[in-house]
Parts: C-alpha cells; sequence; structure tokens
C-alpha cells in the first residue's frame, strides 16, 4: 500500500485546486495555484505562454472560462485505498488521497478483498478521501487495507468516430473549426483577410485602422494563426486592470507611466476598486 505523506497530500490537493478553478473560470485562483514564475504550453495548438503575465493572458483570452463547456467535469481515473469498512449493507472506503468521485460514477474495486472487490456505484462522498456504495454482506470492522479503485472505463463513450450534424440557416454555409469553445472565430464577412498578407503588412493595417483591430485578430486567429503575429496583435488591445490583482495593476503602471491615466479610467469604468483607484492617484507626477 502506498501512503503519501503530508507534502504529498498538499500538492495532490493544490493541483485539485487548479483544475477546478480552471473548470469554474476563476482566473485568479487558476494563477493563485500556480509557481511565480510559471509556463504552460497547449501541445494540440502548440501556443500558450511564458511569465505570469503571458500564462495570464494566454487563460484569460483562449482557456479558463472559455475552452471548457459550462457541464464539463473532471473525473479522477484511479485512487490507492487505505481503509475499509461495512455496516449495515454499506461499504466505506477510504483513500490515500483525495478522490474527486462524485455520486452515482461507477467505479471498480480491486486488492481490497473478496468481500469490497467489484463494480459499484458511488453512493455517498462523506468526505473528500472516503465514499460509499451498496454492498450486501455482513459487518465489517474499520480496518487498514490497500487495493485500488479505479473509474469504470465502461460508463464512457467507446474511443472511435461519432457524426456531426451541421445545419445551415438562412443561407449562410456551415463552419465547423478546431477552436476553443469562446475563443474567437472571425468575422466571416469576407473583409480584410490577414491571411493574405504578411505579418509587417497586417501591422500597418492594424496600424493605421486601429477600429479594425479585433475583426483582424479573430480572423488571424482563425485562418493562419501565427504566433508572432497573435502575440503581437494581442499586446495592441487596451490595458484591462479588471483582469489583474491590485498588485499586479500597480506593478504594470509603474512599468508603464504614459498609460497612467488610461488604466485610472478604465479601472473606474470596470471594477472601480477605491484602495487602487487611490494608489494609482498617488503615483500622478507632482
Amino acid at each position: 500500500m502506498t501512503t503519501l505523506s503530508a507534502e504529498q497530500e498538499a500538492m495532490v490537493a493544490l493541483f485539485q485546486r487548479h483544475v477546478d478553478a480552471e473548470l469554474a473560470g476563476d482566473l485568479d485562483t487558476t494563477m493563485a495555484t500556480m509557481i511565480g514564475d510559471p509556463h504552460l504550453n497547449h501541445v494540440a495548438s502548440m501556443a500558450g505562454g511564458v511569465g505570469r503575465d503571458g500564462v495570464r493572458a494566454f487563460y484569460r483570452d483562449h482557456l479558463v472560462g472559455r475552452f471548457f463547456p459550462p457541464d464539463v467535469k473532471m473525473t479522477n481515473v484511479s485512487r490507492t485505498v487505505s481503509n475499509k469498512a461495512l455496516t449495515n449493507n454499506v461499504a466505506t472506503l477510504t483513500t490515500t488521497a483525495t478522490h474527486g468521485f462524485k455520486v452515482g460514477q461507477t467505479v471498480v474495486v480491486s486488492g481490497v478483498d473478496t468481500t469490497f472487490n467489484g463494480t459499484y456505484t458511488i453512493t455517498g462522498t462523506p468526505t473528500g478521501t472516503t465514499f460509499t456504495y451498496d454492498k450486501t454482506a455482513a459487518n465489517v470492522t474499520s480496518a487498514a487495507s490497500g487495493g485500488t479503485v479505479a473509474s469504470d472505463p465502461n460508463q464512457y463513450p467507446a474511443a472511435g468516430s461519432y457524426p456531426i450534424t451541421i445545419t445551415a440557416v438562412s443561407g449562410a454555409a456551415p463552419q465547423l473549426m478546431m477552436a476553443p469553445a469562446g475563443a474567437p472565430t472571425g468575422n466571416g464577412n469576407g473583409e480584410y483577410d490577414p491571411g493574405d498578407y504578411t505579418v509587417a503588412e497586417v501591422q500597418t493595417y492594424v496600424s493605421e485602422h486601429p477600429d479594425q483591430l479585433e475583426a483582424v485578430y479573430e480572423a488571424e486567429y482563425q485562418g493562419k494563426n501565427r504566433s508572432t503575429l497573435i502575440t503581437w496583435l494581442e499586446a495592441q488591445f487596451p490595458y484591462d486592470p479588471g483582469n489583474y490583482t491590485v498588485t499586479e495593476v500597480l506593478d504594470y503602471a509603474a512599468d508603464n507611466p504614459s498609460e497612467l491615466e488610461d488604466i485610472i479610467a478604465a479601472e473606474q469604468a470596470g471594477k472601480n476598486r477605491s484602495t487602487l483607484i487611490a494608489q494609482l492617484e498617488n503615483m500622478r507626477p507632482a
């Protein structure tokens, strides 16, 4: 039987908080559960970010609250059992780490003993490390145990190809894109297409037509998705203090004094945090 140390338990709990925050669209907690200087590489798209600002921007613009559907759930595959008990035909197993299982989930118990082993549907999760299921058998006094519990793979759709039905509306041609839900998807109106131009030419166009920034960004993201150009376009968007903590905003304002008034105006129009506004106003030149 493998028993996790207190440090390992804390690491598992921290990762669970991070994942839960991603799924809940909680950007601040997602960042708070990472190291001070993180880096992220989304392998499927070869996109991501380096450093706290880069990772935060990637999470904010493409992942947290955007990529995952609202009903998505994260399910643990396997956990080690450390204790067993059975009372009044209800089996209770304890795991060495937070299990993350849900009521109604089907699990396969193995390596405990013949009384507890088998495939069952979870009926309760009294704590983060205990769960229960119905088992008709004689009572078993609580005792240390080994074994594992794993999510039953048969409850999930089998791997393979599934049909997708796309219906055109009002004569518009349907589009199927490989892009995260909620991510930019292009304007599709046949206007300026950055894919027809070099990076330098697109930069010149956006500089001369700042009102087209968002449309160009969306079209590039949907089309060629050139990382160098995407990074440049993202840097052209006005700084939004509402996406950052008070400390992060103050640090940015100190590094970019020419933007101070714009930052104050944006904060007043957004979250309007009085403490932050007062500190920003104190940064004005005497």
